[in-house]
């Protein structure tokens, strides 16, 4: 199972962030996150990462 750091998933939350200021149409994949607190982002992130370990 992989772990995913509080650190990188801040930095993570705050890229995409950033990201949904500067662009209209946002990747689908990422697109929940646009609304999500940090905290719930965190939940997601971890969530599809070990998704995607199985």
């Amino acid at each position: 199972m992989a772990e995913l750091s509080e650190k990188t998933g801040l930095a993570i939350w705050e890229r995409l962030q950033k990201h949904f200021k500067e662009k209209e149409d946002p990747k689908e994949e990422a697109a929940p996150l646009k609304d999500m607190t940090k905290e719930e982002a965190l939940n997601y992130l971890r969530k599809k990462l070990n998704e995607k370990k199985d």
